[in-house]
């Protein structure tokens, strides 16, 4: 936020930076909660046949690990179905009731990312999702009105489809961090999974392969015991 607003202020758009010298508020761990693999499961077999307007960018931000603001940026121009990749170059930010573009929130955060078939077929459904709505922004993700999505309205929807799919909710932001931790646990290469996410360093990487392998350490502790347990009863 604050990195945005100093670019706000460098384009014009407001005089200055309401945040500079502030600290950021505690974030809140629930919201940024990965998914278990279960849960991941269910909530994407329940998007896939949701009806959602949000269905989509929900699956996407699962699929890629982008920022929520990346991938309501993203736009067509950007994505290239022929040699399956597309590229993330900005962001969405909103200022004083402004929402403008801005670049992504790091010099890393510009990056090609390559297609999987699933992305693929999801960007195929999303573009005749949408073949009906006048999209001047070229959104791959517009509102109805062809407009950025709110972000409200996106939570909103969210906690709607967890609710529904009887899942434990967690934001758009643990959806980022469901991608990272299924990436860590898979034992993607660091460097691959850095780049992936655009992080600026690469211990904000790392930390998702330290939460992986603290998860890994109990569940061998947990069969350990289970044998040791059985032993006992045995004797």
């Amino acid at each position: 936020m604050k990195a945005s607003l100093e670019q706000a202020c460098r384009d014009g758009i407001i005089i200055r930076n309401p945040v500079s010298g502030t600290k950021p508020a505690p974030k809140d761990p629930r919201k940024w909660q990965a998914l278990t693999r279960d849960d991941q499961k269910k909530i994407v077999e329940y998007l896939n046949k949701s009806v959602s307007d949000y269905a989509n960018i929900f699956l996407f931000a699962l699929f890629t690990g982008l920022r929520p603001s990346e991938a309501s940026a993203l736009k067509w121009n950007n994505v290239d179905m022929q040699s399956r990749s597309f590229k993330v170059k900005e962001s969405v930010q909103t200022s004083y009731g402004k929402t403008f573009l801005s670049h992504t929130k790091t010099s890393s955060g510009d990056r090609v990312f390559p297609m999987t078939d699933e992305i693929f077929t999801l960007l195929q459904n999303q573009e005749n999702a949408i073949k009906n709505i006048d999209n001047p922004l070229d959104l791959v993700f517009p509102s109805r009105a062809g407009s950025y999505l709110d972000g409200k309205n996106v939570a909103r929807a969210l906690k709607h489809e967890f609710k529904e799919a009887g899942v434990p909710y967690t934001s758009m932001r643990g959806l980022r961090h469901t991608f990272g931790t299924r990436a860590a646990e898979a034992g993607v290469n660091p460097a691959i999974t850095q780049q992936l996410m655009g992080h600026s360093s690469s211990q904000i990487t790392l930390d998702y392969y330290t939460e992986a392998q603290t998860e890994a350490k109990l569940n061998a502790l947990s069969m350990i015991n289970g044998i040791n347990a059985s032993n006992i009863s045995n004797e």
